[in-house]
């Protein structure tokens, strides 16, 4: 579903590319350049020449207050109806796809902020919790086996980890692989606001600690020139994309929809999903690139 350039319309010297929306398609998730962002981006075109006075703010808001009515619908699905888990899968659509909105129309204006950057992952966190309770709650609702709720709280758990994974392998990537920083920087605390600096500290040390687990400890590959870099770890990049929100989000969302009709099996399927095939999957990533990295640690050692 991706959009080619040639396919809008209007002034070459004006129009706005799909293109120029990306964060850097090294680091994009599989399932967001596919389908959410070029859905978000058929939702922008009119803003390029009229809608000027809406934000990305206003539309991070938007995405968190429909992730958080998905949750609900979702929670009323154990007993007004699995109806509810149709509805709520398709306002947690609306939501994934708002949440690409808001920062590709920053980029599309000429950039975002740091401001803007920690209140959407807080919108994220707020919406996909509200999500996650909601499905947990309908789907457990009734059954007493003593491995429902311990379930659960591992794909939470293991939602958290992921997530975590991402997003700092992709900040590590894009400082390192670029020879620009993509993602904005400015940042004082002394005239940030309390709110902006508790949303900072927040997400610096909740992700810091699943980093420096990970990653390991060396730093030759960080000496690399930005394009062998781009090019050493490119791979492994794209396969930690797949631990990223979006891709989380769409099995979710998925599972919900698919419970509007066999209820029964939503939860094993996200346990297999998430617990099964993810945390694999996230092994398997943050193996591939420490033996890299421990490659390019050797290289150096016998030049």
């Amino acid at each position: 579903m991706l959009i080619s350039d040639k396919e809008q319309k209007g002034n070459p010297q004006d129009r706005w590319r799909f293109s120029d929306s990306l964060k850097d398609v090294d680091v994009e998730e599989l399932v967001d350049i596919r389908l959410h962002r070029p859905l978000a981006f058929l939702f922008l075109k009119p803003f390029q020449n009229q809608l000027s006075h809406i934000t990305p703010l206003h539309l991070t808001i938007a995405s968190m207050l429909a992730g958080i009515f998905a949750g609900v619908s979702s929670f009323m699905a154990a007993q007004s109806g699995s109806i509810w888990f149709l509805i709520g899968g398709i306002l947690m659509i609306i939501s994934v796809v708002l949440d690409c909105s808001d920062g590709m129309l920053a980029r599309l204006r000429g950039g975002g902020s740091h401001f803007g950057q920690m209140v959407d992952g807080f919108s994220d966190l707020v919406a996909g919790a509200s999500f996650w309770f909601g499905m947990s709650y309908s789907l457990t609702y009734g059954r007493e086996e003593w491995w429902i709720w311990p379930a659960n709280f591992v794909v939470l758990f293991s939602i958290m980890i992921h997530i975590s994974i991402y997003d700092k392998y992709r900040e590590y990537f894009l400082d390192h692989a670029n020879v620009q920083p993509v993602r904005p920087k400015t940042y004082d605390e002394t005239k940030a606001g309390w709110f902006e600096r508790i949303l900072t500290y927040t997400y610096e040390t909740s992700y810091a600690g699943v980093f420096d687990l990970v990653r390991g400890n060396n730093e030759t590959a960080t000496r690399l020139p930005a394009s062998e870099f781009r090019r050493v770890f490119q791979k492994p990049m794209r396969l930690m994309s797949f631990l990223g929100l979006g891709t989380h989000l769409f099995l979710m969302y998925s599972v919900a929809i698919f419970s509007a009709w066999l209820p029964q099996y939503g939860l094993i399927i996200t346990a297999i999903l998430i617990i099964g095939i993810l945390n694999i999957l996230a092994i398997a990533a943050v193996a591939y690139w420490r033996r890299i990295d421990r490659s390019c640690e050797e290289l150096s050692v016998i030049k």
